[in-house]
């Protein structure tokens, strides 16, 4: 297929455009467009329609496409990158952390078969809410219980009191990314908190940049009666 029909892509998934058939765009400031909007709606965790699968591809076509300059691919080659880290079906990068007793854990450890990766900030107003959910939520309990899902808060940033003084969860390991490769190296790119990762059994991400909880218990209590 010539490389001016990816943008075809973004509208036949109703995604970036609004338009509800598929169209060919073929000058620069069409798919200028359809990109800003595939950027603030398929890559923003916050959107109804975030699915970084297809931004992903949207993004690639963007990489390859012959209607824009070697300058604008600049910056969608950079989102590419970014958003192909941790993406789903790869293996997710190993987490060094250490908990509140002062040992150091790696999220490659677990043997649960399913690993529910928490990313949190004590700071975050909107974390605080996830958190006291947490704290009473059965099914992760239960299931935290069953030894078949574990769950680690990871506290990304460098202020080690605030994390201390901050109430967690006991039945979720609390633990803290003590040598900031989340932020120094960006092994993960976090573009708001709280959010939620989802590994199988072999540490590859099921679920990734999940920012509603409601969801992630949804696609639990879903595996379940498969």
């Amino acid at each position: 297929m010539h490389n001016r029909h990816i943008f075809a892509i973004a509208t036949a998934l109703c995604i970036a455009s609004g338009h509800a058939q598929p169209q060919v765009f073929t000058s620069r400031s069409t798919a200028l467009e359809v990109l800003e909007r595939s950027e603030a709606t398929l890559g923003n965790p916050l959107s109804e329609e975030h699915d970084e699968v297809k931004y992903v591809e949207v993004l690639k076509t963007a990489c390859e496409s012959e209607v824009l300059s070697e300058s604008d691919k600049m910056r969608y080659r950079l989102l590419l990158k970014e958003a192909q880290k941790n993406h789903v079906g790869t293996l997710a990068a190993d987490i060094e952390y250490v908990t509140p007793d002062g040992s150091t854990h790696h999220l490659s450890e677990s043997a649960a078969p399913l690993t529910l990766v928490y990313f949190n900030d004590p700071d975050c107003d909107a974390c605080e809410k996830v958190v006291a959910r947490l704290d009473t939520c059965a099914t992760l309990k239960t299931m935290v219980l069953e030894k078949q899902l574990e769950i680690v808060g990871i506290y990304p940033l460098d202020d080690e009191q605030a994390w201390l003084q901050r109430p967690f969860p006991s039945y979720i390991i609390n633990g803290w990314n003590k040598s900031q490769e989340i932020d120094q190296e960006e092994t993960y790119v976090l573009p708001t908190m709280p959010l939620f990762y989802l590994l199988d059994a072999d540490k590859r991400v099921v679920l990734k940049n999940e920012p509603s909880l409601n969801h992630v218990l949804d696609y639990l209590r879903n595996l379940s009666t498969k």
